[in-house]
C-alpha cells in the first residue's frame, strides 16, 4: 500500500492519539519544520487521519508488546542497545486492534537508509471498509 493513496482519498489514516501528541511535541521543539503552526497540524490531522483513543486495555497490550520487542532487540547484536518507545508499542497494537496494515515512512526502516530524518509511522485502512 502506498503513502500516496492518502492524498487521493483512497485510504484513511488511523493515528493513536499519542501520535498526534508526538507530532505537536516535535513541532514545538522545532524538529518538525513542515508545519507553520499548530493549527496547520490540526488541519492536516483532521483532513487525512482519524485519531483513535487508547483505553487502559490498549496500554496493557502495548506494554506487553514493548517488553517482547525490547527482548527481541536485546537478542540482536546490532540493535541490543535499542528499546521501543511508547509510540513504537502503541502503533502495532492499534493496527492489530483495527485490523489495519502499517505503512511507515521511517528512513531507518526502509532498506538501511539514514536513521532519523523524516520519520513518521501511520496506520491506514481503506475507506471502503469504514
Amino acid at each position: 500500500m502506498s503513502n500516496a493513496g492518502i492524498k487521493h482519498g483512497e485510504i484513511t489514516g488511523i493515528l493513536p492519539v499519542n501520535v498526534v501528541y508526538e507530532l505537536v511535541l516535535h513541532w514545538l521543539r522545532n524538529t518538525l519544520p513542515v508545519f507553520r503552526n499548530i493549527e496547520e497540524i490540526k488541519t492536516f490531522k483532521s483532513m487525512y487521519f482519524k485519531a483513535t483513543d487508547l483505553k487502559l486495555g490498549d496500554y496493557v497490550e502495548s506494554a506487553k508488546m514493548k517488553v517482547e520487542g525490547d527482548e527481541m532487540l536485546k537478542s540482536n547484536l546490532e540493535l541490543k542497545e535499542g528499546t521501543l518507545s511508547l509510540i513504537d508499542s502503541t502503533i502495532p497494537w492499534t493496527a492489530i486492534k483495527h485490523h489495519a496494515p502499517i505503512v511507515t515512512g521511517d528512513r531507518d526502516s526502509m532498506g538501511g537508509e539514514e536513521k532519523g530524518s523524516g520519520s513518521y509511522m501511520v496506520i491506514y485502512r481503506s475507506r471502503v471498509n469504514d
